[in-house]
């Protein structure tokens, strides 16, 4: 008996099967037709390139060319799912039936509206500042840029390094938004857009020329739009002096005037953002009456801006220096003795700044702006509060008192760097009001804010756990939330 090997025991099922197996699987392959998507904006008509489409067959999503069309084949069918997202505009998911497309020579044409978001599609570009027009300006790379939601108070955008020199945000109605940039070597800039908010449909402080203008940008009902800008960043320079335009004051005195408490405003949130620079604030006057008296003049003029600067923005006073240069430094040929115009002594009498340090490390520098933010929001609570509760001259005291009340506190910001263990007593969204009774309970509370926007009502101060979760007994009678939180430099822990 001749020797049968395994594959001549199974060829005979092989072979047949294998056959049958072909046509199936030729028989299984799709059919495929040709789609021509255009893709346009709903109300102008006008063509959206490098939106994306996607369908489940796709394995990565297709992209329009600069004439809004994407040309690809899909497998046959009577209808189709497809999924269209570009920025600025609402992501959304269409039915199509194939009988509802216009076909010719093979190909079937699709026409896809996209509506705009209720919003702004903001695109920025941040480059050098530039003194002179006419110069380039060229791209500012790796900066760091954050936006915060100063209405919802949330962190919406944040970026360590960006990769290139622009970015992109939706602006949506009803917001205002805070923008930081930073990047080492220059000034850090705070900007700010409001969004169809406090009667302002579209206001943006601190950012370049926005085209197209709001005009062309308003729907019908003015909610969305599309707007390019710039921001400038101006390189962080030892030694340079930088005129402050627009201070003003009476003749031969010192006293601000209102017109210059803008610009000081300006230059006061222009060091708050930068801690790291320190300053001399220079004063000079034109060349008449006496060089002494102007030496004098211009001193008590620095001075005066010195005092606004610490008042209205808190800026650490051994940050300032005031220097009073008089008449010594013109930047004309008008000295005594010459005679000039009112207009050629004008330019004389002026006030500038001069960055006389630049501190390499600044812990400052390192916090988020959704900190900054949410401690400058509680300190303007906290002031408001502190005028509208100004304690009154104490009466005298009766001689029988029977279940009088403590006397209600103001409350405190928690302290900047603070470390230790507090009682969290509760968190709230409402501002805080001293009709709360929980000002009556406590002799003294402390508010934070968490990343949420919650106000934190703390009281006391323990360097210890074993000494707070103590304490913490007395307190859960009356709010039984309450609970034992730990705080490492300024930062809530759990």
């Amino acid at each position: 008996m001749p020797f049968i090997t395994p594959i001549q025991k199974i060829y005979p099922f092989f072979i047949p099967f294998l056959l049958g197996f072909l046509p199936v699987c030729a028989q299984n392959a799709p059919n495929l037709i040709t789609i021509e998507a255009y893709l346009y904006e709903k109300n102008s008509g006008q063509a959206l390139s490098g939106a994306n489409l996607y369908h489940s067959s796709l394995a990565t999503p297709a992209k329009t060319d600069d004439k809004g069309i994407i040309r690809l084949q899909l497998p046959d069918a009577d209808s189709f799912v497809i999924k269209t997202e570009q920025k600025g505009f609402k992501t959304t998911k269409n039915v199509v039936y194939k009988s509802q497309m216009h076909s010719a020579e093979g190909k079937f044409f699709l026409k896809i509206p996209m509506q705009r978001a209720s919003g702004y599609l903001l695109d920025v570009s941040l480059i050098d500042f530039v003194s002179e027009e006419g110069q380039p300006a060229y791209g500012v790379e790796q900066t760091r840029v954050e936006i915060y939601n100063n209405t919802l108070q949330k962190e919406e955008f944040s970026a360590e390094k960006l990769a290139g020199h622009n970015f992109t945000f939706i602006l949506e109605q009803g917001n205002e938004y805070i923008f930081m940039v930073r990047k080492k070597g220059y000034y850090t800039k705070r900007l700010r857009a409001n969004v169809n908010i406090n009667g302002c449909i579209l206001c943006m402080e601190g950012f370049g020329t926005v085209t197209p203008n709001t005009v062309q940008n308003m729907t019908s009902n003015n909610s969305a739009g599309a707007l390019i800008t710039s921001v400038s960043l101006k390189k962080l320079v030892l030694n340079e002096t930088v005129k402050v335009e627009n201070i003003y004051y009476d003749k031969g005195k010192a006293e601000l005037r209102p017109e210059s408490i803008k610009q000081l405003q300006e230059l006061g949130e222009l060091l708050r953002d930068n801690p790291q620079v320190s300053i001399e604030l220079n004063a000079h006057t034109d060349s008449r009456g006496s060089s002494k008296d102007n030496l004098e003049l211009s001193q008590r003029r620095a001075e005066s801006v010195i005092a606004f600067l610490q008042k209205s923005a808190n800026i650490n006073p051994e940050r300032l220096t005031a220097k009073g240069y008089g008449e010594t430094k013109l930047v004309n040929s008008c000295a005594d003795g010459i005679d000039c115009s009112e207009e050629m002594h004008q330019p004389n009498r002026r006030t500038e700044f001069t960055v006389v340090d630049i501190l390499v490390n600044n812990d400052e520098l390192n916090q988020s702006l959704a900190s900054i933010m949410q401690k400058e929001n509680l300190d303007k609570i906290l002031a408001a509060n502190d005028e509208k509760y100004i304690e009154a001259e104490p009466e005298p005291a009766p001689v029988v008192v029977k279940n009088e009340p403590n006397n209600k506190r103001p409350p405190a910001a928690l302290p900047f760097q603070y470390t230790g263990y507090k009682i969290l007593l509760l968190k709230s969204t409402e501002n805080p009001s001293m009709d709360n009774q929980i000002f009556a309970d406590f002799e003294q509370i402390v508010l934070d804010m968490d990343d949420k926007g919650k106000f934190l009502y703390l009281t006391a101060e323990f360097k210890t756990e074993k000494e707070a979760q103590s304490f913490l007994k007395t307190c859960k009678s009356r709010y039984p939330a309450a609970k034992v939180v730990k705080y490492e430099s300024g930062i809530l822990q759990n």
